[in-house]
């Protein structure tokens, strides 16, 4: 497991060698995906980061707060890595690597509004802790691994049956 902004600077590269631009809503959307898919994949998290259901989908709170600053800017900087972070940074395999080229090749030409669209539909992790379990009326309710791992793989599912029929 990584820290969330190690993750994030592995897109933040990516939007570097690219067309497409990376705002705050759009990076914490693309970092909840690729963790999303390595649970469906390797059924092990990507971020040891807690994330939860806000208003707006959901969010990495500590990855939140080290890129708000940007507000609706694009990102045009790499975050800044503690040196503990650093160290997991090279610990990044070449498929995890791969697998968040392939997320952004996948997602980034996306907004940060299509992609909350994306993580709001019904049944999502997010609503299913928003709507379906009243995380709405409390303050940083936590969306599991465990559900969110669930969402994707039956995502996973849907590809493969689409890929074989």
């Amino acid at each position: 497991m990584y820290s969330s902004k190690v993750i994030a600077n592995l897109f933040i590269k990516n939007a570097f060698n690219s067309d497409h631009e990376l705002t705050v809503m759009k990076l914490l959307k693309l970092v909840y995906i690729a963790h999303g898919w390595s649970l469906a994949f390797t059924e092990k998290p990507l971020v040891k980061s807690e994330i939860q259901a806000w208003k707006y989908g959901p969010v990495i709170p500590d990855l939140y707060y080290a890129i708000q600053d940007n507000g609706r800017q694009p990102i045009d900087n790499f975050i800044r890595l503690s040196s503990k972070e650093i160290e997991q940074a090279r610990l990044i395999t070449e498929e995890q690597e791969t697998m968040i080229k392939d997320i952004w090749e996948i997602y980034g030409d996306l907004d940060g509004i299509k992609l909350s669209a994306l993580t709001h539909k019904k049944n999502t992790p997010w609503d299913i802790v928003w709507n379906q379990f009243g995380g709405g009326k409390k303050s940083g309710a936590l969306i599991s691994d465990k559900e969110i791992m669930k969402y994707y793989k039956q995502k996973l599912l849907q590809l493969e049956s689409r890929i074989d029929s």
